[in-house]
């Protein structure tokens, strides 16, 4: 069955070069309820209520800004947004981003991203992080206790920085039909600056990361 996208760009060439992508993926463009909502707003709009009336067109949506206030992110998360991208930013990201959506369509919203970065563990190495939620993370292979704290480091040239503590809730010790063994990190001392920073790198992972 077609992934089925409605779009709401008012930039006629951009909508055009969008189509395009969209078209080369067989994605279905539909003016009713769709899969995916890609919709255009700026901030303004997007706290008048403008997304509000348009995000029960689908079952997820993508927003496409041109620009970023401090605050954009969090509150188009908090409608439910499942990536925000910035002009100007990769049409592939966008299409792969509506594949991953569609592929889980058929499960609830969940508030967590499956990529692979690596983790540097003060005083125990650098180890593979295969999975984050705004709660925590999953490290995999890293030799944690349960209760013991860390501190962790997420940095590259090519991705936000991301750094803070951490707490082992639960360890896998050995393979798990096909996951590997690990450990699930809760993120604790949080403060607001430091939940930016996690909500900008889960961003990062749903726009860029593909």
């Amino acid at each position: 069955m077609a992934v089925t996208v409605r779009l709401y760009e008012r930039d006629p060439d951009f909508k055009e070069a969008l189509i395009y992508e969209f078209q080369k993926k067989s994605f279905a463009l539909v003016e009713g309820h769709a899969d995916v909502l890609v919709v255009a707003a700026d901030y303004d709009e997007l706290m008048k209520g403008y997304i509000r009336d348009l995000r029960g067109c689908a079952d997820r949506w993508i927003l496409l800004v041109s620009y970023m206030p401090d605050m954009c992110l969090s509150d188009a998360y908090a409608l439910g947004a499942e990536a925000v991208f910035e002009k100007p930013f990769s049409r592939h990201a966008l299409t792969a981003c509506i594949e991953r959506l569609t592929v889980e369509r058929e499960f609830p919203r969940i508030d967590r991203v499956y990529a692979t970065v690596k983790v540097s563990v003060r005083t125990h190495g650098v180890f593979t992080v295969t999975n984050m939620g705004m709660g925590g993370m999953f490290i995999e292979n890293v030799p944690l206790q349960v209760e013991e704290r860390i501190y962790f480091r997420i940095q590259s040239a090519f991705m936000p920085h991301l750094e803070g503590e951490a707490i082992c809730r639960w360890v896998r010790v050995q393979s798990d039909n096909g996951r590997q063994p690990g450990c699930g990190l809760e993120f604790v001392n949080v403060s607001p600056e430091r939940q930016q920073a996690i909500i900008l790198f889960m961003n990062w992972l749903r726009t860029e990361a593909v």
